[in-house]
């Protein structure tokens, strides 16, 4: 009987620290398997930014709006002069401003009173697919009139959105044209404060 104890107690023992050795083992697998998966994970993707380029101002015949610099403006004459000051502005009531890529654009079309702008009717390779407007009573004006417009490329390349505001005696229209969603995401920021800067002038 005193031999069986001692034999009992060395298995007992034995046991003991294989099972500590097993979870050693399966601590050190764990972690080096959550390693792993973060090391593999993709990256989360967010919405990419575009650098906010410096802004520069536009004059057209009865308008002034900015840009950002890095966008070429057309068109870019004949060139005048303000009767009151030195200022220098292009002989339009409309324009429009090409991002670097060549596949973005900003619209502004800003006449002293009003007219047709060459961005809310389908271009010869477009089609409309949505159009909506609605009217709201102004205390001075008369009626504002807000039309949406909305156009596709035929071969899906590009949408060309429009916003057009009328009143009885005005009329302003600004337009953005994208690739895709994700690019006008990226440059929505700057569409928005291109609208927000837009100064209309009188005789």
């Amino acid at each position: 009987m005193k031999k069986i104890l001692p034999f009992i107690t060395l298995l007992l023992l034995s046991c003991s620290t294989e099972n500590k050795k097993t979870e050693n083992a399966v601590g050190k697998k764990e972690v080096k398997t959550e390693t792993s998966e973060a090391s593999e994970s993709p990256t989360e993707t967010t919405t990419p930014e575009r650098k906010t380029s410096e802004k520069k101002d536009y004059y057209g015949s009865f308008f002034k709006v900015s840009y950002p610099q890095d966008f070429r403006p057309a068109p870019d004459g004949p060139k005048a002069k303000y009767p009151e000051g030195d200022q220098e502005y292009i002989e339009t009531d409309e324009a429009v401003f090409t991002a670097p890529d060549g596949v973005v654009q900003f619209y502004v079309y800003s006449p002293q009173w009003g007219g047709n702008c060459s961005w809310e009717e389908a271009m010869e390779n477009e089609k409309l697919i949505d159009s909506k407007s609605n009217e709201q009573e102004q205390e001075v004006g008369g009626v504002t009139t807000t039309t949406y417009l909305t156009f596709e490329a035929k071969d899906h390349s590009y949408t060309r959105s429009v916003f057009i505001q009328t009143t009885e005696t005005t009329k302003k229209a600004f337009g953005v044209k994208y690739p895709n969603t994700e690019t006008y995401n990226l440059y929505k920021p700057e569409y928005v404060e291109f609208k927000k800067s837009l100064v209309q002038y009188a005789d």
